[in-house]
């Protein structure tokens, strides 16, 4: 991986071209690789520091390479948002991301993830099977390439209630717009318990969110 850096992304992961500084001499010196990453939120900033000190120790000794590794944690929703904009719109700013597998489909599709179907097959061998082919199929695989590693075993999954949307004749969302229509559609309509209001929209378990 002398050539590639390593995106990381909830916490899946992918690869993207590095920086990488080469003058043709075999001194370590004169031949390093400099990675920015972003991180999603400060809260894994410690543990991924801790493996890239591991990452750079075995590339050091490997490849006879000097690796920096600088990190920048979005620690809010705003700069969360700001930080996706920038790179939909094609930002080389960062080399490297930890982000929530749910970004998968938008960065794949903007051309910011690498395919890293090759790297999985003839560098991860066996690491790959020790993680859930569901995991797998959920987090890291989109259009049939592998796009992430899948660092944590969470799934973001969307569900939408069946017998409701029936009931009501409603057409299960395609596309975010859809989506919001039908939130609005559904919240505060009395179909919860004892014919109690329920939420159009359930992002987490908050109190109350989901019991019907």
């Amino acid at each position: 991986m002398s050539s590639e850096n390593c995106q990381l992304c909830n916490d899946i992961g992918a690869c993207r071209r590095s920086t990488t500084t080469d003058t043709g001499d075999d001194d370590s010196s004169n031949n390093s690789i400099t990675i920015r990453m972003s991180v999603f939120h400060a809260g894994v900033t410690d543990w991924v520091s801790r493996h890239i000190s591991n990452f750079k120790n075995q590339t050091a000794h490997n490849y006879n390479l000097n690796v920096t590794i600088e990190i920048m944690s979005a620690d809010s929703e705003t700069r969360m948002g700001s930080w996706l904009e920038n790179i939909v719109l094609n930002s080389t700013e960062f080399d490297g991301y930890v982000i929530p597998s749910y970004y998968l489909p938008t960065l794949t599709e903007n051309g910011q993830l690498e395919d890293l179907t090759d790297f999985v097959v003839n560098d991860m061998h066996d690491d790959w099977g020790d993680i859930l082919p569901f995991v797998r199929r959920w987090n890291a695989i989109y259009n049939d390439e592998i796009r992430a590693i899948p660092l944590t075993q969470d799934v973001s999954l969307m569900l939408y209630d069946k017998v409701l949307f029936e009931k009501h004749n409603r057409t299960v969302p395609r596309t975010w717009d859809e989506y919001t229509q039908e939130a609005e559609y559904f919240n505060g309509l009395l179909e919860g318990p004892n014919g109690s209001p329920i939420y159009g929209s359930c992002k987490r378990r908050g109190l109350g969110c989901g019991n019907s």
